[in-house]
């Protein structure tokens, strides 16, 4: 009968901010930093990793905003800018109004406005909030199988919130009631909460295979050779997308079914240090559900208001990994890139 060998690892890995949104830039389960080393006699082994970020910021190659509100804005290019601005630095809600039928709601209330299209003052917010990810608990069990193989489950506990919302208004007449309200407006016609918001739930789930083997090396240099080849499933069982507020992520890839392939070498010296590369590629199948879309050129990615079944095609995903490594005494250093 197998040895039965209950492992617990935490990893605590903190992060001072947050970049490229979207997608968020957080750690999966899956990923291969977070494969473990196989102890001697393992057959079963269970992890756990923290994540936490506290400060996010987005990313802009040009960024044309410049204000005196905190993470507003930015002088030079290449700045990261508040995360609300990660689209455009600013947002248009008169835009957000065209496109529709005259005798529809919003329609309607487009015709409210004089607006000059040559202007292209009007109706002009800067956004800006707080952007946390105040848990992300990634848990894999691991069963290590006979000929070198083994197979895993992941999943993950994500925790998520947009706290201290504000639009500053510009381009406006600050004596008019019906544009000091036009947020109040949008909101009631479309259905869109462009305030904060917080959510906790469950991530995707992973399936996946993990074939790995030594080739030992007599060579002081290089001691041991160790290709690993992996296959996995995605199965959308986190939290979609709620197209019913600003910049609420979905807990995965928003209810797709996804096939996942992955391999790579690592490279073992004798002085203890390891080096290697990996590659991951995720195909992700489309999906049909009820998406915010834009319905006129000049609206601003923010302030969707149409709502309706539309197919999103991801395509694939790819990842690529470059590490070095030290262990000393049981511990391991290591930067990946």
């Amino acid at each position: 009968m197998m040895k039965k060998i209950l492992k617990l690892a935490m990893l605590i890995l903190l992060y001072g901010e947050l970049e490229a949104i979207p997608p968020i830039n957080i750690f999966r389960p899956s990923d291969r930093l977070l494969i473990p080393l196989i102890p001697l006699g393992t057959s079963f082994q269970l992890t756990v990793g923290y994540e936490g970020s506290f400060h996010a910021k987005a990313f802009q190659d040009d960024c044309d905003a410049c204000d005196n509100i905190s993470n507003a804005g930015c002088t030079t290019s290449s700045q990261r800018p508040n995360v609300l601005q990660i689209y455009q630095d600013k947002q248009n809600f008169l835009a957000g109004l065209k496109g529709f039928e005259s005798t529809c709601p919003i329609g309607q209330l487009s015709q409210l406005f004089n607006i000059n299209d040559e202007n292209g003052l009007q109706g002009l917010f800067v956004p800006s909030g707080c952007f946390k990810v105040p848990l992300n608990l990634l848990i894999s069990a691991r069963y290590y199988l006979k000929y070198n193989l083994s197979l895993a489950l992941h999943m993950q506990v994500l925790s998520m919130e947009l706290t201290d919302v504000k639009w500053r208004r510009i381009g406006f007449n600050e004596d008019d009631n019906i544009d000091a309200n036009i947020i109040n407006f949008v909101q009631d016609i479309s259905g869109l909460n462009i305030g904060g918001w917080k959510k906790t739930g469950f991530g995707d789930i992973v399936l996946q295979g993990l074939w790995i083997q030594d080739f030992p090396q007599r060579k002081r240099l290089i001691s041991n050779v160790q290709p690993q080849f992996r296959l996995g499933i995605n199965i959308p069982t986190g939290l979609k997308q709620d197209e019913n507020r600003i910049l609420a992520f979905p807990f995965g890839n928003d209810g797709s079914w996804g096939i996942q392939l992955g391999g790579g070498l690592s490279l073992d010296s004798w002085y203890g240090f390891r080096a290697g590369f990996d590659a991951e590629f995720l195909f992700l199948f489309g999906n049909t559900k009820d998406r915010r879309i834009k319905t006129e050129c000049n609206q601003t990615d923010l302030l969707f208001l149409t709502k309706l079944p539309a197919f999103r095609e991801f395509g694939l995903g790819q990842q690529f990994n470059v590490y070095f490594e030290k262990f000393i005494y049981g511990l391991g250093f290591g930067v990946d890139y």
